[in-house]
């Protein structure tokens, strides 16, 4: 399978002479507050290999007992990133587990080959089974340095491109992309792995006592935008959470009009937020609200928005469509995960990328959607639930939306 990077200044990938090759041991144990495994020890071997072509880089290559990763370390001298040359060479006749890919990841896993599937692009993670082990690929600790990326495949081909979603990647001095991250092994290795965490940057929040992720009552589609601006149909909610043990209960669209209403001091008195916060809380239930992208992405709107749902005592926000995988889009994750954290708030996203192992990173994201769930009212198959657990769901949380309304 092939490596390279390619530049706007440099071909990366060709005419490559190795000068250099270093190994160290990686050992590192951290705590997690949501996922599979909430108390982990990471064991790999991290080989550094240097090489010297139209430029100087590195490709560094970690192994552990249930996978293996590379990334690509540039120099701050190469312009921006135009395009990788990795790829995968999944042998022909290989079962898989695709899903073509969208903006929002919400498309379905079918069942295939390495080699029949289709002509087209395709979501992470991928599993491939390789005559009887399995291959799942992914990318791990994506931020706004990189871009997001998917795999592209050319019918007849067991060949997996990596395309990235932004047709030039920006670098501001040396940089270090993205894993590639193979999980190799079992159907129980892949399910237990927790190798892209592993990769991942360390816990960038210090005090981490304040997360307590858990289950969420979620009336949207029992009473749409109705139960959204309905005082007394939340707090019915709430009572009926309390009354199951459910520590939490979330307002979905509906409960604020006025594009403005962080600016409206009004809103301190007249906004019923407060109050069902303190009519929950009284009943050990917790308040979440949802939020679209668009009401988020100024500075001006954090910084006020976000501090005044602290001062109503709401615990987290549900922040949906953002609807896309390109570096502007992480770093827009890079700038609102530590004014979250700042704010006690914790987080799940919809409309949203997958976690690359930001759930390390920042331990107050408490999960995310990015997959085909119970929202939907078709196409939910058989093949597609029976994928998620060695799929979607090895990297990092997953909000499958699970639903038990009756619906007419």
């Amino acid at each position: 399978s092939p490596v390279g990077i390619v530049t706007e200044r440099a071909d990366l990938s060709k005419n490559l002479r190795l000068v250099r090759r270093t190994t160290r041991p990686v050992v590192e144990h951290y705590s997690t507050k949501a996922g599979k495994d909430l108390d982990r020890t990471a064991v790999m071997t991290e080989t550094t290999f240097t090489f010297q072509g139209e430029g100087r880089w590195d490709l560094i290559v970690r192994a552990s007992h249930d996978g293996i990763a590379y990334r690509y370390a540039l120099p701050g001298d190469t312009g921006a990133i135009l395009h990788e040359t990795s790829a995968y060479n999944v042998p022909a006749g290989s079962p898989a587990w695709l899903a073509k890919y969208r903006v929002d990841y919400e498309n379905t896993y079918v069942q295939t080959t390495s080699d029949s599937a289709d002509t087209a692009e395709f979501e992470h993670p991928a599993l491939f089974d390789v005559g009887g082990t399995y291959l799942h690929i992914t990318e791990s600790d994506v931020d706004g340095q990189d871009s997001g990326a998917r795999l592209v495949h050319d019918k007849g081909s067991g060949a997996y491109r990596i395309r990235y979603f932004d047709d030039r990647v920006q670098v501001n001095g040396p940089v270090r992309t993205a894993w590639r991250t193979m999980i190799v092994g079992d159907l129980n290795t892949v399910a237990t792995s927790t190798l892209v965490n592993d990769l991942a940057t360390p816990s960038k929040v210090g005090d981490t006592s304040w997360i307590q992720p858990g289950k969420v009552f979620w009336s949207w589609l029992a009473g749409g935008r109705e139960a959204g601006e309905s005082l007394s149909m939340q707090k019915g909610y709430v009572d009926y959470a309390a009354a199951h043990g459910w520590p939490y209960v979330l307002v979905d669209a509906g409960w604020y009009f006025d594009p403005n209403w962080d600016y409206d001091p009004t809103w301190e008195t007249t906004s019923w937020i407060p109050q069902l916060t303190r009519y929950a809380n009284a009943r050990n239930v917790k308040i979440q609200v949802w939020m679209h992208y668009d009401e988020l992405d100024t500075d001006a709107e954090r910084q006020t928005r976000l501090a005044l749902l602290e001062r109503w005592g709401v615990k987290a926000v549900k922040i949906d469509f953002m609807n896309a995988d390109g570096q502007a889009i992480y770093q827009w994750y890079d700038q609102i995960l530590p004014e979250l954290a700042q704010h006690h708030l914790m987080v799940n996203f919809h409309g949203s990328t997958i976690p690359h192992g930001l759930q390390r990173t920042w331990p107050n994201v408490m999960s995310m959607e990015g997959v085909y769930g119970a929202e939907h009212s078709s196409g939910v198959t058989t093949t597609h639930l029976t994928a998620l657990p060695f799929t979607r769901n090895v990297p990092g949380s997953m909000d499958y939306t699970p639903m038990a309304w009756s619906r007419a």
